[in-house]
């Protein structure tokens, strides 16, 4: 009779003949390829690269709440794009010691300093962290009694107004979701706000952009990314928030209906504090109670906003779309701005 540890299980097994121990080694190649894909997204780790190993025990929390096994959680430590090692939260509880929601985590790697981040499945979403942890040849961090602890930043949602519009600011580097258009504030000019789409995949964290969500109704989720932001953004005139942040009442401009008019835009703030996650603009031009977005201009097929340092219904001249007035009526076919309104002439 042998020992089998197979998953964890110790049991007896008879000792098998050619074709049987073949059929054994099938049957256990099936189940542990089923186990490593099933629920998680990294690839496989090749530890025949490495001749060295270090451990990790740890446990998992997101939002100050412990991760539990039944959460389907995988961890993997990387260093730089190669996977190094990863596993799943388990219980290795046992009749004498309770020991539940751990991750043995064993990492691979030759050359010592190499600085590591994990990536942690939860169900379909990846939120990655840097522990700031070094590859250390035979190091153990943690141990069942006490575990290393990996903080996970929550994932931010970020639901859209009725026009399907928000401004949203990060603590933390993150993915851009793809049913989102993400664009920076340049500046003012000609009575207008010129705004500049931001190119890239990655934003970096603390930076305040305005999005528009594509479908309009969707809620998408911001999660945290330990890759290098891949976008730049110059001369934005846009604050933003990672924490509530106390303004004074009527003296910052933050997106949504104007009070008087109802039309949407930038308006005076009439509270004293700015919700965490989001961004303003701390002044416009003197005299302006708010800037107005047009969300009908399509230039090359890309929606962009255009937006107004004037209130709708004080453009009571004809102007084109650079906010330049005419005297009097148009004369020559055109899109021009006549009332705050667009007016097609033929």
């Amino acid at each position: 009779m042998i020992k089998s540890k197979f998953l964890g299980i110790s049991s007896p097994l008879p000792v098998l003949g050619k074709g049987g121990l073949s059929l054994l080694l099938t049957l256990c190649f099936s189940i542990s390829l089923l186990a490593q894909t099933v629920g998680d997204p990294f690839p496989q780790v090749d530890a025949r690269k490495y001749s060295m190993s270090m451990t990790i025990v740890c446990k998992v929390k997101m939002g100050g709440n412990t991760l539990k096994t039944e959460d389907n959680v995988t961890i993997a430590a990387y260093q730089g794009d190669e996977i190094r090692g990863k596993d799943v939260l388990a219980d290795y509880s046992t009749q004498k010691n309770q020991y539940p929601d751990l991750c043995m985590l064993t990492i691979y790697g030759d050359k010592n300093n190499e600085p590591l981040h994990f990536k942690v499945a939860i169900g379909k979403r990846v939120i990655e962290v840097d522990p700031n942890i070094a590859y250390t040849i035979n190091e153990s961090y943690g141990s069942r009694m006490s575990p290393y602890l990996i903080e996970l930043p929550e994932p931010i949602v970020t639901k859209p107004n009725n026009e399907g519009w928000r401004t949203v600011c990060l603590p933390f580097n993150a993915r851009i979701p793809s049913d989102v258009t993400v664009y920076s504030a340049v500046g003012v000019k000609d009575n207008q706000l010129e705004v500049a789409k931001v190119e890239g995949s990655i934003l970096p964290a603390n930076t305040p952009v305005l999005v528009e969500f594509n479908p309009r109704n969707g809620s998408p989720e911001w999660l945290s990314c330990v890759a290098k932001s891949d976008v730049t953004i110059k001369d934005n005139i846009l604050l933003g928030t990672t924490q509530p942040t106390k303004v004074a009442a009527n003296s910052v401009f933050i997106l949504g209906d104007s009070d008087e008019t109802g039309d949407f835009g930038f308006w005076l703030f009439p509270g004293t504090e700015i919700p965490a996650y989001q961004a303003y603009i701390p002044n416009l031009p003197e005299g302006v109670k708010g800037a107005l977005i047009d969300l009908s201009d399509n230039i090359d097929g890309i929606e962009v906003p255009v937006i107004s340092s004037q209130k709708r219904g004080t453009q009571t001249g004809w102007y084109d779309l650079n906010g330049r007035e005419f005297k009097g009526k148009p004369t020559c076919p055109g899109v021009y701005i006549n009332n705050g309104k667009k007016v097609a002439l033929k």
